[in-house]
Formats: C-alpha cells, sequence, structure tokens
C-alpha cells in the first residue's frame, strides 16, 4: 500500500509540472512579437505584430516621445486586433512603442510588456515656391529649396517627360545630371529615417518646374560656307563683318543670350567682348575696325540662360579665325581692258584672283583663277568686251602662328568697261 500510494503521488506531481509548462509555453508564445511599422505620415502611424499560437489575446498599445520616458495608451480598452494606428503626432517626429499583451478581455494586469519599438512621422512637404535653381552647367544644374523640418534627408527625382531618375541628399540642394539645352521638373520628398528600424517616413512630392542646365554651344559661327560670315570691305554699309550663328537643333530651350570675344589674328589680344540676345553681331566700332583692317581676326562665341538664380553658360566654340577677302579697286586700262589693286592684306603667303567675263549680278558664269604672289596687289585684266559686264574678288591666303588660312568668299565686285 505505501508503494502504491507513492507511486501515484508520483504520478500526480508529473501532472502538474506538465500542465505549469503547458500554461507556461502559452503564456510565453502569445506575448507580441514582430512589431514593425507599416506607415507613416504626418500625423499619424501604423503599426502591426505577430502572435504566434493564434490565441485571442488582447492588446493595448502604449506610446513615448522618448525611449526611457513616461508612455501614455492609445486607448484605454484593449483589443485582440495584431495592427494599430496612433493618430494626432507631430510631423517629423520619433515615437516609441511598447504593445502590452493580456490573456483574456477582462484581465487587469498584461502578462507581457515588449521593449520600446522606435516609429517616425512624416515630415512636412517642401514648400514648392522654394524650389529653385541655384546653377547650371552644360552637364548639370543645381536646386535648393526651403529647410523642413523634421527631415533627414530628401528624395530629387528628375523628370524629363521621356524618363525621371532619382536621388537621396542630406541636404536641401541637389546636383542633378543633365543635357545640355534640355528642361526637366523636380520633385522633392522629405522624409524621416528611423535609425533603428530603418523605416522611411515620406512627405507627398513638391514639384520645381523648368529647370535648366546650360544651353549647347551655338552651330556654324561665323561660318561662311553656312552663311554665317558678311564682310565686304569695299562696301560703306558693310566694311565692317557681321557674324551669324544657330541654335543647336536638339535643344528644348533657346537661350537668353550670346557671349562673343573677338581677339586679334594671331589671339595674343582680345579686342572686345560683346552681348546680344539676337543671333547676329556687328563688329563697328572704330577702334575694333582698325585691328582687324586687312588682317582678320578670331573670334568665338557662348550662349547662356538664367534661370531663377542661375546664370548657366554654355561651353565656348572653338576658335573661329576669319580672313578678310582683298578690298579691290577696279579702273578701266582701255575698252577691252581693266586693272584692279588691293591693299596688302597681313601674313598673306600669296592672293588668287578671280575673273569671271560674263557673270553679273546673279554671280553666274565661268570662274578662272590665277594665282599671285604675296608682293603681288595688282592685276590686269584682258580681252573685254565693252558694256559687258564682268566680275572680280581678291582670296588672299595668310600664315598665322605656322597655320594656312584661306579667306572665304562672301562678295565679288561686278562692273564694265566702255
Amino acid at each position: 500500500m505505501r508503494r502504491e500510494r507513492t507511486f501515484k503521488k508520483s504520478l500526480l506531481f508529473l501532472a502538474i509540472m506538465s500542465i505549469m509548462i503547458f500554461a507556461m509555453s502559452i503564456t510565453a508564445s502569445a506575448a507580441a512579437t514582430n512589431i514593425k511599422q507599416t506607415e507613416g505620415t504626418e500625423s499619424y502611424v501604423e503599426l502591426s505584430w505577430d502572435s504566434s499560437n493564434g490565441r485571442a489575446d488582447r492588446y493595448k498599445v502604449y506610446y513615448s516621445t522618448s525611449e526611457n520616458g513616461k508612455y501614455t495608451a492609445v486607448t484605454d480598452y484593449t483589443s485582440s486586433s495584431t495592427s494599430k494606428m496612433i493618430r494626432d503626432l507631430n510631423a517629423g517626429s520619433t515615437y516609441y512603442i511598447k504593445v502590452a499583451s493580456y490573456s483574456s478581455y477582462n484581465s487587469p494586469t498584461a502578462y507581457n510588456v515588449s521593449a520600446p519599438v522606435q516609429v517616425v512621422t512624416a515630415p512636412i512637404s517642401v514648400n514648392s515656391d522654394s524650389i529653385l535653381q541655384t546653377a547650371g552647367t552644360p552637364s548639370s544644374f543645381t536646386v535648393g529649396w526651403s529647410k523642413v523640418v523634421g527631415a533627414t534627408g530628401y528624395i530629387v527625382t528628375k523628370d524629363s517627360g521621356s524618363s525621371k531618375a532619382s536621388k537621396k541628399v542630406s541636404t536641401n540642394k541637389a546636383a542633378i545630371k543633365a543635357t545640355a539645352g534640355n528642361r526637366y521638373n523636380v520633385d522633392v520628398v522629405a522624409y524621416r529615417k528611423a535609425p533603428k528600424t530603418g523605416f522611411v517616413a515620406k512627405s507627398y512630392s513638391s514639384t520645381g518646374y523648368g529647370m535648366k542646365p546650360s544651353p549647347s554651344t551655338p552651330m556654324y559661327f561665323a561660318d561662311a560656307t553656312k552663311g554665317g560670315l558678311e564682310w565686304t570691305p569695299k562696301s560703306t554699309s558693310r566694311a565692317y563683318p557681321t557674324l551669324y550663328w544657330t541654335v543647336n537643333p536638339n535643344d528644348k530651350t533657346s537661350p537668353d543670350g550670346y557671349q562673343i570675344e573677338i581677339y586679334t589674328v594671331d589671339g595674343k589680344k582680345k579686342i572686345t567682348t560683346a552681348k546680344t540676345t539676337s543671333r547676329r553681331i556687328s563688329i563697328a566700332s572704330a577702334s575694333s575696325n582698325k585691328l582687324i583692317k586687312n588682317k582678320g581676326f578670331k573670334a568665338r562665341i557662348r550662349a547662356y540662360i538664367k534661370n531663377d538664380k542661375a546664370t548657366c553658360v554654355s561651353k565656348w566654340s572653338a576658335m573661329r579665325t576669319v580672313i578678310p577677302q582683298a578690298s579691290i579697286k577696279i579702273t578701266a586700262s582701255s575698252h577691252t581692258s581693266a586693272r584692279v589693286t588691293w591693299p596688302k592684306v597681313a601674313n598673306a603667303t600669296n592672293y588668287i584672283i578671280y575673273v569671271s567675263r560674263d557673270s553679273g549680278y546673279s554671280d553666274s558664269g565661268h570662274w578662272a583663277k590665277k594665282k599671285l604672289s604675296a608682293s603681288t596687289t595688282s592685276y590686269n585684266i584682258t580681252g573685254l568686251k565693252k558694256w559687258k559686264n564682268f566680275g572680280v574678288y581678291v582670296i588672299p591666303v595668310v600664315k598665322v602662328n605656322g597655320k594656312a588660312y584661306k579667306a572665304y568668299k562672301t562678295w565679288y565686285t561686278y562692273t564694265y568697261v566702255y
């Protein structure tokens, strides 16, 4: 009998221990786990958690502005839901959350309280009126905006209309890669990141419109073969050179103006710097013409765009060397001949004279040419017909800094003998 009672007591003790262990395992597994933030706006956050054993436990959520501070219950009642929204929070702020687990609706005391979990609210949106361009180059532009309180960074998205590209910055400005002559809109989103969890709460997007890198370099500047040069040294109305150019056809924006630099033909001295908003410029000043007459000049151009606080300047064009045609004078020698004379063109190595005995105003007809030495400044034309137009022009070939240059034909003279 004593042995039987001892055996029964042992069975009872084992049963009680099994119930206690089972109850303890239920209690431990019922605590809220995997607590995470799922949403964050300017005024509220949402969070969720898991209850691994599927038991119908109840929960109450507490929050605080500091990890070790005083925690306040979101509601004064428990709920079986495993998610919660906390409203009426401050924008761009950090809070700490605890989830308390209760075994039943009437349980007055939580059997488990989680460790604090960090959550963040989104900052307010960037003021769109403050998004302004501050600089621009041919390959980029820089934008800035007013700082947002509580933002730990910003997401900046470049929108060209056909493609988008984003980058994150920690300050209230961003340099953005771009293509010269294009136009972009820029979206800026302020965000706050929770350092402990990595969750990012984003503001609404704000847009700055019409950001521009520098324009492309103008094309065909002072290029006589493309109609970019007028220079008629003999003509009173065109005794000075006029330079033309075109805008790159791929540009989506037009420049606001152009800057032109004129140098002596050897490039050693700057004669003048000029600005214009049109696509032509004349070198008409007496002082400038004195330095280029019968000599030529070098010139280059760049375009610029003004936008917000930025002046964006293109790359300089290649230096263009312009050599004048010889300023010829024609006098009749007889009823069938004429004499052509001209002043020496600086640095000339030779001259090429072109004569057409059947050319008139239309520049049609056959042109014969003859190469003359550098010391020659006159030429006799014979075999002309009385009262019939003939045309003449003289092209100098010069050498500057060891390189040969040839004048472009931009004009010719026609007349007749009688």
